[in-house]
């Protein structure tokens, strides 16, 4: 068998030959007893492997992701059986991964999405408490440490705790956040 450049690559039955990286033509010789002999060519198609580009993310637990595949592809299939569209969501409450084969003209790729799920803070305000007229209450926040940022509405601030002294009837949120995820509570004084 030769090359292109007519350079002999082998003889024998069954010649193995590195893949091309573009599209190839190798030459044949049979030769038998008797003089006997004939050319004949084979060739090799090389296609495109698919391009795909994907992103991973991080997310806040229960949050909807979008995850969206770009590239010239004309097939994808998601793992988890997540379908076989370009865009799918997801709202993994663990980190998870996501694998993606996408396809073009019969050659396969494979790529993976990684979704890192950071928990939600844990935000307990104090009980809903029952004061006088003019009485004041302190009201707080449990499990300090747990969120790295905690912060109170109706002018309180972030403070894990406050005295206050409401003249009617007064809801107070709290909000923790930690890793850029947020949960709340609140406190009926």
């Amino acid at each position: 068998i030769k090359n292109p450049n007519e350079t002999l690559i082998g003889s024998g039955n069954n010649l193995k030959v590195l893949a091309p990286t573009a599209d190839f033509k190798y030459y044949v010789r049979f030769e038998a007893d008797c003089g006997i002999s004939d050319f004949d060519s084979t060739s090799i198609i090389v296609k495109p492997i698919p391009v795909v580009s994907t992103s991973d993310h991080t997310i806040c637990q229960n949050e909807l992701l979008s995850i969206y595949i770009t590239g010239n592809a004309d097939s994808y299939l998601w793992s988890n059986g997540l379908g076989n569209n370009d865009t799918v969501s997801v709202s993994p409450s663990n980190n998870s991964t996501y694998y993606i084969t996408a396809s073009l003209d019969g050659c396969n790729i494979i790529d993976s999405v990684i979704v890192t799920t950071n928990s939600l803070p844990t935000v307990n305000a104090s009980e809903n408490i029952g004061i006088c007229f003019g009485d004041s209450v302190n009201i707080s926040v449990g499990n300090i440490g747990d969120s790295t940022y905690y912060f109170w509405d109706n002018g309180i601030g972030n403070t894990s705790f406050s005295k206050v002294k409401p003249t009617v009837t007064t809801t107070y949120k709290v909000t923790g956040t930690r890793n850029g995820c947020s949960a709340s509570d609140h406190t009926i004084v």
